[in-house]
């Protein structure tokens, strides 16, 4: 029973991974759209690692400096830690900062491993009960080009990537911001369904993305919560 207790713990780290506003019986991707009270302070940190090479690059390689194609031909970590911080002014309304570091482990022919700071994200959310168990909910996100541009090999966004194929690991090199909107239905103690569609624009080349992500959340409030999530990040 011990042995299964604390794999259950290990498993339930990358469900802290949040980004954005978060409460208890937030996804992984897809913030719910209540609030805290009036008042009340969160505060939440995160890890989430990833030991496969090839999760690096979509052709399981890169080019080096000499323009020659190295293949990925070992496993190589990569993980993030975040410190989030928000604080309900009102009922419905909160402010919050996240806080990201990151890690790339060893690429051969290359200095960019190690750790460097992310992307500080300054957050607003706002929530609009219909009911007793359907919210909606409005944030707003201002993203500063806080990261580190010396390490990293895996960016860690799809708006890192620039139109002319360079790209940071750890910073989109440029301001960003979006507006979200938030669908969060309960039903009861035994499902909850959080769903976010936002607009996302990198002010560095004029472009805009599309964020989305929705997923359901079985037995919210107990101990251990099973999450099913999809989510995605589009260019327009």
């Amino acid at each position: 029973m011990k042995k299964l207790l604390l794999a259950l713990c290990l498993l339930s780290i990358p469900a802290l991974a949040q980004l954005g506003i978060v409460r208890s019986i937030s996804g992984i991707h897809a913030p719910s759209a209540k609030t805290l009270p009036q008042g009340s302070l969160f505060i939440s940190g995160s890890f989430e690692m990833v030991s496969d090479g090839h999760a690096l690059s979509i052709e399981e390689g890169y080019t080096n400096k000499d323009g020659e194609f190295v293949q990925l031909d070992q496993n190589t970590p990569s993980n993030t830690e975040n410190l989030f911080v928000s604080f309900a002014l009102k009922d419905n309304f909160e402010i919050g900062m996240s806080f990201p570091m990151h890690y790339d482990g060893y690429i051969r022919d290359t200095e960019l491993q190690g750790v460097g700071i992310g992307d500080i994200e300054m957050i607003a959310k706002g929530s609009f009960p219909i009911n007793d168990w359907i919210f909606l909910g409005l944030s707003g996100e201002l993203i500063a080009p806080t990261g580190s541009k010396d390490k990293g090999f895996r960016p860690r966004h799809r708006w890192y990537v620039k139109s002319d194929g360079d790209a940071y690991a750890f910073s989109s090199d440029q301001f960003a911001a979006s507006m979200n909107l938030h669908l969060t239905m309960e039903f009861k103690e035994f499902l909850t369904f959080n769903g976010v569609s936002g607009l996302l624009k990198d002010f560095g080349e004029n472009d805009n993305y599309w964020l989305w992500a929705a997923g359901f959340n079985i037995f919210p409030e107990k101990i251990v919560t099973v999450i099913l999530e999809a989510s995605g990040e589009m260019p327009l």
